[in-house]
């Protein structure tokens, strides 16, 4: 640290002032507690792309209601999200347990709930895919690539565990030596220099740095998405050796919390909104509760990015666990008929491709198997999983199930189930088949369902197979 933090003598003069108001009435307290557990909700995943609107988060969290128009992975993110704040807090209430890699690394397990594919830039600015494993240090190289075309290259997977470990050390020789403000700010940014994860590291910081505020009686600095470029600003000044950067926007922002508490506490509205905001709030529950979304190339883009992750990627899992009965395995995909040998894609929406605090890295084409969809209209792709020659039949059985994605122009096609004849384009016996709208995501129970069809389908011809 170069200077005095700013604002930390207010800080400490409005804690202070809440300290005198303690304890506050349970009915004060349950609407900060609601009122910061859904501010921070929202803002750290809409840093990251989530579009959930504030008032679809608040249904979700509180009321437990998705509509059919919310993406499955930002529902399953939020919730995962607010999970993983629920143990933020637990922790900070145990003032005899130190914060440990292992606690770090649960938090990045439980915000990404599973493995999933997505786009990296390598040390030498080659864009790549990786299989993100929730929950481990990076096994590759990480880089983003900033607005000015230059590639920023995070520590090492070799060096991150002991980083990390260093890390750690110097937060429990500082914890009693620095304010909270300036430990939790420094914090959150020295993690994101080593950026361990291939995934989650702005979200994993931010729920560190507010573990350290919680367990020193602070409430939690909320960084707002509307704010983002100068929360941005501030680290890329950190980067370059100016820690008062980050420790001042820090504790600009729990100034903002303090002075919520302290209106709280007066028995003051802490939700009123802007008549603007207001206004726009009602346009969105009036005119957006059901969109019509016609397919442009982004649309197709990210309706594929969607259902390759979150449909068909968990399908294959689950019937690589089939592999042992059968003598090969292998996946054919078509493209409007043709074969594509090679599987040359981007498995992730232009939301994705973010540097490490979530700063969107434009996409200049929409590709899928080097097909740019800006050029080429496409109409169907379809996934063909062989499972050939049953071991445990003295005939030949082969089993191949057939997935296809078509988009329409104003919603798309889900249909999975036997393929009975061997060319992609013959007959089909579906198990499954959905149409929905742009902008949807099929529902856990149907995809439940669509699993469930197709395994049982397979163990029956295992089993009635001689």
């Amino acid at each position: 640290m170069n200077n005095k933090p700013e604002n930390l003598e207010k800080i400490n003069s409005l804690k202070s002032k809440l300290e005198s108001k303690q304890p506050l009435e349970s009915e004060v307290k349950n609407r900060l507690d609601r009122k910061f557990n859904l501010e921070f909700n929202y803002n750290s995943n809409h840093i990251e792309g989530n579009t959930l609107t504030y008032h679809q988060t608040e249904l979700l969290l509180y009321s437990d209601i998705s509509s059919g128009d919310l993406r499955f992975k930002d529902v399953e993110e939020m919730k995962a999200h607010d999970l993983a704040l629920s143990q933020v807090n637990l922790l900070a209430t145990r003032k005899e347990e130190p914060l440990t890699e292992k606690f770090i690394k649960e938090l990045n397990r439980i915000l990404l709930v599973r493995p999933f594919i997505k786009p990296s830039i390598g040390p030498d600015g080659i864009e790549t895919n990786i299989t993100i494993k929730p929950g481990e240090y990076k096994t590759k190289p990480n880089g983003v690539k900033m607005r000015n075309g230059e590639i920023r290259n995070y520590i090492s997977p070799e060096e991150t565990a002991m980083r990390m470990g260093d890390l750690l050390n110097w937060f429990k020789t500082n914890r009693d030596q620095l304010h909270p403000i300036e430990l939790g700010a420094l914090f959150h940014h020295k993690f994101l220099e080593i950026h361990p994860f291939d995934d989650g590291n702005g979200r994993v910081a931010r729920l560190i740095m507010n573990y350290v505020f919680y367990s020193s009686g602070f409430p939690p600095v909320i960084i707002k998405s509307s704010d983002k470029e100068n929360y941005l600003v501030a680290l890329r000044k950190s980067d370059s050796g100016d820690d008062d950067s980050i420790v001042n926007y820090v504790a600009k922002e729990m100034m903002w919390s303090l002075n919520l508490c302290l209106k709280a506490s007066d028995g003051k509205n802490i939700n009123e909104k802007g008549d603007l905001d207001k206004e726009i709030e009602v346009l969105r529950r009036n005119k957006l509760s059901s969109p019509i979304i016609h397919r442009t190339p982004k649309i197709i883009f990210e309706t594929f990015t969607q259902t390759e992750n979150e449909v068909w990627t968990p399908l294959t899992e689950t019937l690589k666990k089939f592999d042992d009965f059968f003598a090969e395995s292998s996946i054919d995909i078509y493209v409007d008929n043709n074969l594509i040998k090679e599987k040359k894609f981007i498995p992730g929406t232009a939301n994705w491709l973010t540097n490490y605090v979530g700063r969107e890295v434009p996409v200049d084409r929409y590709t899928i198997f080097d097909i740019d969809l800006e050029e080429v209209d496409i109409n169907k792709v379809v996934w063909i999983q062989k499972l050939l020659s049953l071991k445990t039949s003295h005939e030949k059985v082969d089993i191949m199930i057939k997935f296809e994605l078509e988009f329409l122009d104003s919603k798309y096609s889900i249909r999975s189930g036997e393929l009975v004849s061997k060319f992609h384009d013959g007959a089909t016996n579906f198990k499954f088949s959905k149409d929905y709208k742009y902008g949807n995501s099929p529902y856990h129970s149907e995809l439940d369902k669509l699993s469930e069809s197709i395994t049982s389908f397979i163990i029956e011809r295992i089993k009635t197979s001689n």
